[in-house]
């Protein structure tokens, strides 16, 4: 099964890459929280516990609901070109870098990030509260605000209703599915603003390097695929990912994180 789940996200990779780009930008269409979101699981994975995981729920734009804990430090970058070529620069090209620390109080972990959404060095700080839940409970649940001071803007920079509070609130669930080997990850959410229209996603480790995830941000269909490596040994060592995807299944996405 997880070999037909990858077959079936990798074949959606090329689909319409050679397209006109269709901008990410509108009113209320949040293009600036479309890219890699700084919320749990953006470009990483962790288990119920919130300690870093090989094998975790992972996403792109939306959150799962395996929130980081235990004085972990994420660190990743992605950048999204408007046409079907992998860029790393130039006006062709926008993306979104952010810092995540995460500390557990029991069996409640916080995750706070500094989330950097453009070349224009513009910041927003989002938060992220999930409740550990009992050994072999197969769902978890989270709550959390992107933006909290709602100054990132909601339409895309000159774009009229881009001055409108892009401060958002959700609520996520991840529920895991035995399907042999690892597990499969299925995580969905709703909340205001930018998550107002709801938001999915569905990830699986095909191979113990390589993550495959698939998601809807609410305006469209974003998939791909992560490899991750980890340095080092115990819970403190340091981990490698890079992501490489399609956004809105015609912009391609490269990102790059490490996490301690």
């Amino acid at each position: 099964m997880r070999i037909r789940l990858a077959v079936a996200v990798l074949l959606l990779l090329p689909l319409r890459a050679g397209a006109v780009p269709d901008p990410l930008r509108g009113p209320d269409r949040f293009p600036q929280f479309r890219h890699l979101s700084g919320l749990a699981g953006a470009g990483y994975g962790t288990d119920e516990q919130g300690y870093p995981s090989l094998s975790g729920p992972t996403a792109f734009s939306t959150p799962t609901a395996y929130v980081l804990g235990h004085a972990h430090l994420r660190i990743a970058g992605a950048r999204t070109s408007f046409d079907g070529l992998p860029r790393l620069g130039g006006a062709r090209a926008n993306g979104t870098w952010y810092a995540t620390y995460g500390h557990s109080f029991g069996r409640v972990n916080v995750a706070i990030s500094d989330m950097v959404l453009s070349s224009a060095s513009d910041q927003v700080y989002n938060w992220q509260i999930g409740y550990v839940p009992e050994p072999e409970t197969p769902v978890a649940f989270s709550i959390g605000m992107q933006d909290w001071a709602g100054t990132g803007g909601s339409a895309g920079q000159d774009v009229p209703g881009d001055n409108r509070s892009s401060q958002s609130v959700f609520g996520a669930a991840t529920l895991r599915v035995p399907i042999g080997g690892s597990p499969l990850y299925v995580s969905g959410g709703v909340g205001s603003r930018r998550f107002h229209h709801g938001f999915a996603s569905v990830s699986c480790q095909v191979a113990p390097p390589v993550r495959v995830w698939a998601e809807h941000d609410g305006f469209g269909f974003n998939t791909g695929a992560l490899y991750s490596l980890r340095v080092g040994g115990g819970r403190r060592s340091a981990e490698l990912n890079v992501l490489a995807g399609v956004v809105k299944m015609r912009f391609f996405t490269l990102a790059a994180g490490i996490g301690f």
